[in-house]
């Protein structure tokens, strides 16, 4: 059963929304996400907010896996398989998730690998972390502004970079300098 703000959803209160509309807006991981969110015997009170937390969660997530330093987990973790097991408990799987993605984020070697492994067990973080974060098209124009200001950075113009980076910003893109050079993403 699907709610919408405690009342449920159907086409005569006019209160429903079809998956094609969903998906002109929100990654279709993110949908995914907050439908297993719920165990499939509760209700499920459906939000765009719930959507917002569901894709706070994959960037979340997506940032725990920037982490990974091996290779792919075999079997997936005992606790996540444990809670599938009891009745699909979807929501303790997700909670086993969360404490994987903490772990990773600590630095734990081996995490970022077992929360993938156990993300593959209910379809969600498929994709590569950069993937998701510089979704939805329109990447030219950031890669070159990018290149830009790393042009700027090389000669020395920071002020030319700074205006560059709040630019971007400004745009909701966001720029994390690494070793391995700038890497950009929708914030």
């Amino acid at each position: 059963l699907v709610t919408v703000d405690g009342r449920k959803m159907a086409k005569s209160l006019g209160n429903f929304h079809t998956l094609r509309s969903l998906l002109a807006d929100w990654p279709g991981e993110a949908l995914r996400l907050a439908l297993l969110s719920a165990h499939y015997r509760r209700p499920l009170d459906f939000s765009f907010d719930l959507l917002g937390r569901a894709q706070a969660t994959l960037d979340r997530f997506y940032k725990a896996l920037e982490q990974e330093d091996g290779p792919e987990e075999e079997s997936p973790p005992v606790e996540v398989v444990a809670s599938l097991d009891d009745d699909l408990n979807t929501p303790a799987a997700l909670a086993a998730m969360h404490a994987l993605a903490d772990r990773a984020l600590g630095g734990e070697t081996g995490a970022a690998a077992a929360l993938r492994t156990a993300a593959a067990l209910m379809g969600l973080l498929q994709g590569s972390a950069r993937a998701w974060f510089q979704r939805g098209g329109g990447a030219a124009w950031i890669e070159r502004l990018v290149q830009e200001r790393q042009t700027a950075r090389q000669t020395r113009d920071f002020a030319r970079a700074d205006r560059i980076r709040a630019d971007l910003a400004a745009r909701g893109i966001a720029l994390e300098d690494g070793p391995a050079g700038t890497v950009w993403r929708r914030a």
